[in-house]
């Protein structure tokens, strides 16, 4: 093989390596979940609570995700505190929940997906207490390996004991549960 190839090959083999440690993904909000309260995607004042879309950034070992809403710099206002279990301080960021595949139960808009159903959780990136922090803090990445009964996750109706939300769905890390099964 010629020298001149060899150049060529290598400085398109380092272009595609270079480039391919950047992914980026742009996800619409098009998911609603469980509706047996029938009122649909969002619950509550979509001015507050409606999330538009996440951008999702993987370069090298980094992962960034944004989230786009107008419930961010909220987490600390102490919102419907008369909704919440008794040990919260209102309405809370959720943790991120992934999974290298997005399995939801039925069909789009996904009425009948809930904890017990669909997508198999893998990892999720947990705020604990700063879920409760405007200004953020520390996120800790966890590795969800309890698929039978959930025991490693919080589910909604673990934090609101009143009002309307959507139940049965994951929202939290159990750190308590977690550090338990992990020992």
């Amino acid at each position: 093989m010629g020298k001149s190839l060899k150049l060529l090959l290598f400085l398109v083999l380092a272009g595609f390596l270079a480039s391919a440690n950047v992914y980026a993904i742009n996800i619409l909000d098009n998911y609603v979940g469980a509706n047996d309260h029938g009122l649909g995607d969002v619950i509550g004042d979509k001015d507050l609570f409606e999330i538009t879309k996440a951008d999702v950034l993987l370069s090298g070992t980094t992962l960034t995700v944004d989230i786009y809403t107008k419930f961010a710099g909220r987490g600390d206002d102490g919102l419907f505190t008369w909704a919440t279990t008794s040990d919260s301080n209102g309405i809370g960021y959720g943790d991120l929940f992934l999974a290298s595949t997005w399995n939801p139960n039925g069909t789009s808009p996904y009425e009948g997906d809930n904890n017990t159903n669909g997508t198999i959780w893998t990892y999720a990136i947990g705020l604990g207490d700063d879920r409760w922090n405007a200004t953020g803090g520390s996120a800790t990445l966890y590795s969800l390996t309890d698929e039978v009964d959930n025991s490693d996750t919080l589910l909604s109706g673990d934090f609101l004991t009143g009002g309307t939300y959507r139940n049965g769905q994951e929202v939290a890390v159990d750190i308590y549960s977690y550090f338990k099964w992990c020992k």
